[in-house]
């Protein structure tokens, strides 16, 4: 695999993924995300609880957070506070987490140029969010908690500065016998998006292995879709994957 060396022997004797998720291989990570659509129909979707497609922010914005029910409010029953992982405007790694305020939005401090992840931290007696929590970034929502989720579950992930990735895994699971056809995705910086792998499933769980020697390059934005394929109900989709990064 170019630009990356395995340690030999194994750490502990661990396999060399188990061993950087450990953290006993130092300067590389595992990134695992999954995400779920669940309305899936005749037209390609992005796989995130949001549905349809994402629009990708163009500059970096503050993160606009709302829930659609106001027991999610510092204070009350629901979520207390969110927590966001993304990058700025350089591609650089930042977090933030805000107070919750039910319908009224909550703006982070820092301006977000990507949002990978979000989830619950502090909570009420729900014990979880009661509604469905939004991020938003102009406008466009980045992430979608679900009720009592307590995280998002999104395929889009972008890659920070200096990083540099290889796919492990992607697979595909659907809930309803209609075949689909999921796909993963990517597109480097100032470049068009290209498919990745075909992940075709009738009833059953799909699974693609990666390909070490194509790696994708720092601030490259992946993602994974989904379409039925022929006519019937729309159907439920979860996909997911594994990253190995080479930290910057």
């Amino acid at each position: 695999m170019p630009g990356l060396k395995h340690p030999s022997p194994p750490f502990g004797g661990q396999p060399f993924l188990i061993a950087v998720a450990t953290g006993a291989v130092k300067g590389y990570s595992v990134v695992q995300v999954i995400g779920r659509n669940p309305d899936i129909a005749g037209t390609a979707e992005d796989i995130w609880e949001e549905g349809g497609v994402l629009v990708w922010p163009s500059v970096a914005a503050v993160i606009s957070t709302v829930s659609d029910d106001p027991a999610d409010d510092v204070g009350g029953t629901g979520a207390l506070t969110v927590y966001y992982e993304g990058l700025d405007t350089n591609y650089l790694p930042i977090s933030e987490t805000v107070i919750m305020t039910g319908a009224t939005p909550a703006l982070t401090l820092q301006s977000f140029l990507r949002v990978n992840y979000s989830r619950v931290v502090l909570v009420g007696s729900a014990g979880a969010n009661v509604g469905t929590i939004r991020g938003s970034v102009g406008g466009n929502v980045q992430t979608h908690m679900q009720p009592l989720d307590g995280t998002t579950h999104k395929t889009q992930y972008t890659l920070a500065a200096g990083a540099r990735g290889w796919l492990i895994d992607s697979r595909t699971w659907q809930g309803k016998d209609s075949p689909m056809d999921g796909g993963f995705w990517r597109r480097p910086l100032g470049e068009s998006w290209y498919r990745k792998s075909h992940l075709l499933t009738y009833r059953i769980q799909t699974d693609a292995p990666g390909f070490f020697t194509d790696g994708f390059p720092e601030k490259t934005d992946v993602k994974m879709t989904a379409i039925r394929d022929g006519a019937g109900a729309a159907i439920s989709v979860v996909g997911s994957y594994t990253i190995l990064i080479k930290d910057y």
